[in-house]
């Protein structure tokens, strides 16, 4: 339930999906641009989650997993409103082969998005859904 249901966290200016096995979690802020380039490559990188991990049912039924996948965006967006109404963020589903991964960052006015908005058409290889919340 925790990855359709994830407890949001706020750390150092970052949103991220809490990991139970690190309820005390400290960012090092140097490293993170060192290895990301700014904080939404970190919330990303970091706040994503793949259907298959939810259940192995969507690793033979993809499509499937691309149905819940959508639903699990709208809980998300509703989630990340409640916890942080102050903030923007953007939602991200994409697919590919046979997997949905869904991810987010804030929006931040000093950083770029994770995908280029304006050229979405441009990707080839998967689909992919973004939404503003």
């Amino acid at each position: 339930m925790s990855k359709i249901w994830p407890t949001f966290i706020e750390i150092d200016g970052c949103v991220i999906i809490q990991k139970d096995s690190e309820p005390e979690r400290k960012l090092n802020l140097d490293f993170i641009l060192s290895q990301f380039g700014d904080r939404t490559g970190f919330e990303a990188a970091e706040s994503h989650v793949h259907m298959r991990d939810v259940s192995t049912f969507f690793e033979d039924n993809p499509i499937e997993g691309l149905r819940f996948a959508k639903k699990v965006v709208s809980m998300w967006a509703a989630k990340l409103k409640l916890d942080f109404p102050n903030y923007r963020f953007l939602i991200i589903l994409t697919f590919h082969e046979d997997d949905s991964i869904i991810r987010f960052h804030k929006l931040r006015n000093n950083e770029p998005t994770w995908v280029n908005l304006e050229e979405l058409e441009n990707y080839k290889d998967e689909g992919i859904l973004v939404e503003i919340v």
